[in-house]
């Protein structure tokens, strides 16, 4: 029985959690790239991370690996922040990776909104090789309606309010609910329930960033 102990006992340790969470972000999406690798890297470097034991953390079995979060506020929204930066580095994610970092934000007592606010916050993809001048400044790249595919995939828009501002709650027919926020120069409030047929959506674009969304009324 005592070995048996031994052999369920689990490592608390704040380093490899991370790392577990960071690994379970980049594997939800396929094999590891370099950029991604790169990465996880720089994060580790800033928060002295041995080299040693991210190649640990590589080897052990992630379910070794008990939950260690952090507990000021700053330090969780640097750590889902990290999550959410890695999870688009590539340019692109995938919704089993969008999954994992809702996942893990519960545990931090975030919900799926935030998350999704957060993506849009972040959407960093660096552009190394551009040689153009990189404008300081969101510009429109484009304002169309939403499709009627859309429309009626929609059984209710309503904003709802978070620490990053008001956005639009859509709550699918499926039963699944998305956010995107409201542009700035919007004055709606909180529970106002949104007819989508009488709002534009926004693309926005900025050199060295991707494209962002916001909801435009009219």
């Amino acid at each position: 029985m005592g070995i048996l102990n031994l052999f369920r006992r689990r490592i608390k340790d704040p380093e490899l959690c991370r790392l577990r969470d960071l690994l379970a972000i980049v594997y939800a999406s396929g094999e590891m790239t370099t950029k991604e690798r790169s990465t996880i890297l720089e994060i580790t470097t800033k928060h002295n991370i041995s080299n040693s034991k991210f190649h640990q953390m590589l080897e052990i079995n992630p379910d070794s690996v008990q939950d260690a979060y952090p507990i000021t506020q700053k330090e969780k929204d640097e750590y889902l922040h990290e999550l959410v930066y890695l999870m688009v580095v590539n340019g692109k994610h995938t919704m089993r990776a969008v999954n994992y970092a809702e996942f893990i934000a519960q545990k931090m007592g975030y919900n799926s909104q935030d998350v999704h606010e957060m993506i849009e916050i972040v959407s960093s993809c660096p552009i190394h090789n551009s040689t153009k001048k990189k404008s300081t400044q969101w510009q429109v790249k484009s304002t169309r309606d939403f499709s009627q595919e859309e429309i009626n995939a929609v059984s209710q828009a309503i904003v709802v309010s978070s620490q990053y501002g008001n956005s639009i709650q859509f709550t699918l027919k499926t039963g699944a609910t998305t956010y995107i926020p409201l542009d700035l120069s919007s004055n709606l409030t909180t529970g106002t329930i949104i007819d989508i047929t009488k709002v534009k959506l926004l693309t926005l674009e900025k050199d060295g960033e991707c494209d962002i969304y916001r909801v435009l009324p009219i």
